[in-house]
């Protein structure tokens, strides 16, 4: 398998464990840099699961993240005015960005 296979597999089996848990008081889920290795396809299924994650399953999705392009994807994929989200960009030590 190639990697970026190995990452969409990974996410896959994270995902599904996350959402197969019915009594949880905590809806948060955390990924950190979950793009490694995706070509553009599975990058924009990707954004299309997280969507559907926050929208149909209602959890509040964290996600970090160094690459500006994934977060510029995901501002326009995941607007503010369409969908539950919110961006915060770090633009050095100490400084947030709203």
């Amino acid at each position: 398998m190639s990697s970026a296979q190995v990452n969409i597999l990974s996410l896959c089996i994270f995902l599904s464990k996350v959402l197969s848990e019915k009594n949880t008081t905590f809806n948060t889920i955390f990924i950190d840099d979950p793009i490694q290795h995706l070509d553009g396809i599975n990058l924009l299924s990707f954004i299309d699961v997280l969507r559907t994650i926050t929208t149909d399953f209602e959890r509040q999705i964290v996600i970090s993240t160094h690459n500006e392009q994934f977060y510029k994807l995901l501002k326009v994929k995941m607007d503010e005015r369409y969908y539950p989200s919110k961006f915060i960009e770090l633009t050095s030590t100490g400084k947030i960005k709203w």
